[in-house]
């Protein structure tokens, strides 16, 4: 009989697997006793240099070709999560610049979408995207520590589970030889690796559900020759927020080798160095979708899904229409973002 463990010690377990890691395939600064950080990209550079390692599975804007399944973890069978979103969707993965500041961007990228059903254009030729992920990164990054330095304010973690925040830093910190105060000033600074407490402060403070996800190798067989080969899928590790704030849809983000896609599948590192954006690709809906209704019917129903989460969100009252086209792009996401901060 398999034995089962106490929830809150899965959970402590998935945090300190998303702390920091001090091995890395780039190139790091680091001192101890510190927190691992990246050598930040300068802002004259962002136009001319690709912010991630080049690669041919990854176009121009960070998309990765091809789509990824996704399973449970295996912890869901014994904790029984009372969350409505399933992994029965493959995800569409997204790169992020590898400058120390990964966690945030992804979020950023993922939080956009759902705000607005909109991707964040990252094309290097135009550096104004790349700017604004850069702000807002840091943004999210100041209210993540702002939360963490509130001791006692109350942290949902998932299912039932919640713990106070200076427990949260306390733990971290000590993996570190830090103390909580050393390391809330040291997660303000720019290029500092973000982890598991910064997701559950951000978590808490959009009040949105925020799953991780793992990179992990599956074997398939050939129909034709009956080769087998490895392939990558993606198995969920927490699910931040769940069932607490599942009225939002969640954001998904995936802790990863920062040598992936071009690693070998089974091969990656045991814990990820690296966070990239996760979009679900509900490509089963829209086919039932297609049959029913056609192309109109379909084009109908999934404005309406985006319409719903965008209700949930602070309204936007600037004039947007007046916007040069080229700034539309991220002026409806940066007025949402100012309203949602003067909200908190």
């Amino acid at each position: 009989m398999r034995e089962r463990f106490p929830v809150g010690v899965c959970l402590a377990v998935i945090l300190l697997s998303l702390l920091p890691l001090s091995e890395s395939s780039g190139p790091a600064a680091t001192s101890s006793p510190s927190l691992p950080r990246s050598r930040a990209i300068p802002q004259n550079k962002r136009q001319h240099t690709r912010p991630w390692n080049p690669s041919n599975h990854i176009d121009v804007n960070g998309f990765l070709s091809g789509l990824y399944d996704r399973i449970p973890g295996e912890w869901e069978e014994e904790v029984r999560l009372q969350t409505s979103f399933g992994t029965d969707f493959p995800c569409q993965i997204r790169q992020v610049p590898g400058d120390g500041n990964c966690l945030f961007h992804s979020i950023s990228l993922c939080l956009q979408y759902a705000a607005n059903g909109t991707h964040w254009d990252l094309n290097t030729s135009d550096r104004r995207g790349l700017d604004a992920l850069y702000e807002h990164s840091q943004t999210l990054r100041r209210k993540a520590v702002e939360v963490l330095q509130h001791s006692q304010r109350r942290l949902f973690l998932q299912g039932r589970e919640s713990l106070r925040a200076h427990e949260l830093v306390q733990a971290a910190a000590q993996q570190y030889n830090l103390s909580p105060e050393e390391y809330c000033a040291s997660m303000q600074q720019d290029s500092v690796w973000g982890g598991g407490p910064e997701i559950v402060a951000l978590c808490n403070v959009l009040q949105r559900p925020i799953h991780v996800y793992e990179l992990a190798s599956t074997t398939t067989r050939s129909s034709r020759n009956d080769d087998e080969r490895q392939s990558f899928v993606l198995r969920r590790m927490a699910c931040f927020g769940s069932p607490k704030f599942d009225r939002r849809q969640p954001l998904h983000i995936l802790s990863a080798d920062s040598r992936f896609p071009d690693v070998t599948p089974g091969q990656q590192l045991a814990s990820g160095n690296h966070f990239l954006a996760l979009f679900p690709h509900e490509r089963k809906v829209r086919r039932k979708q297609r049959l029913r209704g056609g192309f109109v019917r379909k084009c109908v129903t999934v404005s309406n899904a985006r319409q719903t989460d965008q209700d949930d969100e602070p309204h936007l009252n600037e004039d947007e229409g007046k916007q040069p086209a080229g700034q539309r792009r991220h002026g409806r996401f940066t007025q949402w973002w100012r309203q949602l901060l003067l909200s908190l």
